[in-house]
């Protein structure tokens, strides 16, 4: 079907990787070295990962809210856990707290987060939990581990990306329904020029989190949408595909080629039955075949 140019498709071919409906899956993350893909369920305060030979899910319990992961040149993990930023081992093991970010209010959380092409500085931001008022930010984090905050003013920071020449970040406030698009120095780690790359519609739902193709594509979930949309890096619709859950979180590239996407969702939180029965494949993560490749996750260089 096509929409304007767009070609609408129904994600027909995507395959399972996990079943086991988790209240918030996010984040996911290939590594090519080890065929696995990790992802967390911020809500279930778990970090998952499964080995594509071996089939093996493996699951373990967190002390906190892990809301994202990103791969560190050590070979273990970056990651976002409630209000601090954490180093973890391979085996997802706190090695250290890099810093505890103090906000002065008990509402809000760290959200979304990835590691910009250089690999220099890695980029979070937060929610505001009540959603009435913008009192969400965004932070970077430095190679040495100093910390910054670059924007305030967000509701629910979603959909860190670059383009492959890593000269253009992209960033989405959910709650606005809106994508942003910064030019970007991959040298200082500084924005500018910020302007609005892409507005969602109530059917394509609120964008979520977000990855980039070798073409140049935004790729991101459209939460409760029920679908993946991608956006070509003049912000022009250019594909939509309807998946088979309501609340899709994160897509990402990975598999032996880098020409799976995998997609984690949202299974519940406060109302579990009303949405498993509307929404039965709710937080199962899944694969699909594409037609472009997309990049690994490039690794924070940081020794912390």
């Amino acid at each position: 079907m096509n929409i304007g140019g767009a070609v609408k498709l129904s994600a027909v071919n995507y395959k399972v990787v996990s079943n086991q409906n988790y209240l918030c899956g996010e984040s996911p993350v290939w590594i090519s070295r080890t065929k696995t893909l990790c992802w967390t369920d911020i809500d279930g305060k778990t970090l998952h990962s499964k080995n594509v030979q071996s089939k093996k899910i493996l699951n373990f319990k967190m002390p906190g809210q892990v809301s994202c992961i990103a791969p560190n040149i050590a070979g273990g993990f970056i990651a976002a856990m409630d209000h601090s930023i954490i180093n973890l081992d391979s085996e997802y093991r706190i090695l250290s707290t890099i810093k505890k970010i103090e906000n002065g209010n008990p509402n809000w959380r760290l959200n979304d987060g990835k590691v910009d092409r250089s690999g220099s500085f890695f980029w979070v931001g937060s929610i505001y939990l009540p959603r009435d008022k913008k009192a969400a930010a965004l932070w970077r984090v430095s190679s040495d581990g100093t910390i910054k905050k670059i924007l305030k003013n967000l509701t629910t920071t979603n959909g860190i990306a670059w383009s492959p020449d890593g000269n253009t970040m992209y960033l989405a406030d959910s709650w606005e329904s809106t994508i942003y698009k910064f030019d970007y120095s991959q040298k200082t780690g500084d924005i500018s020029n910020k302007r609005i790359f892409f507005e969602t519609n109530e059917t394509q739902g609120r964008p979520d989190g977000a990855c980039v193709d070798s073409l140049g594509y935004y790729w991101f979930a459209g939460f409760d949408g029920g679908r993946i949309l991608r956006i070509s890096p003049g912000g022009e619709l250019n594909r939509e595909i309807i998946v088979p859950m309501k609340r899709p979180t994160m897509p990402a590239f990975g598999g032996h080629d880098m020409n799976t996407l995998f997609v984690t969702s949202f299974g519940n939180t406060s109302n579990k039955t009303s949405l498993n029965d509307s929404d039965p494949m709710g937080g199962n993560v899944i694969s699909l075949p594409l037609d472009v490749k997309g990049f690994e996750e490039t690794p924070f260089n940081c020794n912390l």
